[in-house]
């Protein structure tokens, strides 16, 4: 994603989730557009079918002294 404003997914969705915990220097109704626009194009993609593919996105860790790690990313609206 590409942003002037410098945001984040996970700043987007809380400021969408909650907005007055969350601030970010973008006008409220441009977010609710953005999250308008993402309802419409979901509804049409279900309506035709569209292959839906929510597979988790793992974060792989590792050091020079430690194992490997992997976690699960959270997936949230405003990756899709």
């Amino acid at each position: 994603m590409r942003s002037a404003a410098r945001l984040t997914y996970d700043a987007v969705q809380a400021a969408h989730d909650e907005p007055a915990a969350h601030p970010v220097p973008l006008a409220a109704e441009r977010l609710a557009a953005l999250y308008g626009a993402f309802a419409v194009l979901d509804r049409a993609r279900r309506a035709r079918g569209a292959l839906e593919l929510d597979l988790a996105e793992y974060r792989s860790c590792s050091t020079a002294t430690a194992a490997r790690s992997r976690r699960a990313r959270t997936r949230l609206d405003s990756h899709r």
